[in-house]
């Protein structure tokens, strides 16, 4: 029985990589060296003893091939297993952590697909793969934090580092935004896109289109504009209580004679404004400089396409002389007209004189 237990063992050596000298070596001293066949990679993997038939568990190299038991306690391999590396690469999941002989998810980034690997220097298996370690590696302009291993919304301007959008804002990096045009440097923000223009600061006069308060020239901020119903954008329109022009009372800026109170500007803001009554910026800019029908011919009452807004009932068109038809805008007094012109009242709809 027992040359039959020992044929079986030397057989059991051979099919698992043991050479002859060392499977002699093993059985010659049975009591001391016993070599083993190999195991699965399994936490409670076991070399199988087989001169007793018992299988003691292996504390040292769960991740194993054939191996001997030498009288120290250690173990030696048994037959080639140096092309094998650390964990004789059996990891199913993860990579091989070469001091432990543990399986880990992670040593370097590039083990983590889409990630990096956030290490664990006291305890290995502790290591992850997650989206960032910090703010650095979060380079989309939406998720520019990192928060504990993710790359969430910024929450601050420090951590928007990509160029050209060095501003946080509402959560995501941008180039500039209502409360922060150093970007921008002379020129202004478009506060709806959040990006830099080439238009200079304090430029842009009464009624025209604008981005930014800070586009308007002094006394005007950036106001939104409607028509019966009709949003039309944003404009240059004076503050109520500017200096430089109604200082109180609107009445003393026509045509913009209508008051506003507590507009939202475009750079955020609130303020009470001087607005057109009864027309847009559109009309009043053809005022006396468009012709709206051929010389000559009878004009129409009802307003036309070639004044104002086309689509709206914001412009007029009217005889500026024998031979000339100009656009004009509507009016209820003197005040809803130009500087200078007069509210015809004597006609339906009354109008502004050319």
């Amino acid at each position: 029985m027992v040359r039959f237990a020992s044929t079986l063992a030397i057989l059991t050596l051979f099919s698992t990589g043991c050479d002859l000298t060392k499977s002699v070596d093993c059985l010659d001293t049975p009591e001391e060296d016993v070599c083993m066949e190999s195991c699965t990679n399994h936490p409670d993997s076991s070399f199988c003893d087989l001169p007793d038939g018992g299988c003691p568990a292996n504390p040292n190299h769960p991740n194993c091939l054939a191996a001997c038991r030498d009288s120290d306690g250690g173990y030696s391999w048994c037959g080639d297993v140096s092309d094998m590396g650390p964990c004789n690469g059996a990891c199913a999941e993860g990579v091989c952590e070469p001091s432990s002989e543990s399986c880990v998810a992670c040593l370097v980034d590039g083990d983590c697909e889409g990630g990096v690997c956030l290490v664990d220097e006291a305890d290995p298996a502790n290591n992850a793969c997650v989206g960032c370690r910090d703010d650095s590696e979060c380079t989309d302009p939406d998720a520019a934090r990192c928060d504990a291993g993710t790359c969430a919304p910024c929450d601050d301007s420090a951590q928007c580092t990509e160029a050209g959008a060095g501003v946080c804002s509402a959560g995501s990096c941008v180039e500039c935004d209502a409360d922060d045009e150093s970007a921008c440097g002379s020129d202004v923000c478009d506060v709806a896109a959040q990006t830099c223009t080439d238009t200079p600061a304090g430029t842009t006069g009464l009624c025209q289109p604008c981005v930014s308060d800070r586009q308007c020239s002094p006394g005007r901020v950036c106001a939104p504009m409607t028509f019966e119903g009709t949003d039309l954008g944003h404009f240059c329109l004076w503050r109520q209580d500017a200096t430089e022009g109604p200082a109180g009372s609107c009445l003393n800026t026509p045509p913009y004679a209508q008051i506003r109170a507590d507009i939202t500007t475009m750079s955020g803001d609130t303020a009470t404004i001087c607005s057109l009554g009864l027309t847009t910026c559109d009309a009043l800019e053809d005022f006396r400089s468009v012709d709206c029908t051929e010389p000559g011919t009878a004009v129409d009452p009802d307003p036309l396409d070639e004044c104002g807004v086309p689509g709206l009932d914001d412009g007029l068109c009217r005889t500026l002389d024998a031979v000339t038809n100009r656009c004009t805008i509507p009016c209820l007094s003197n005040e809803d007209c130009r500087t200078g012109a007069t509210c015809n009242t004597g006609e339906t709809p009354s109008y502004c004189n050319l």
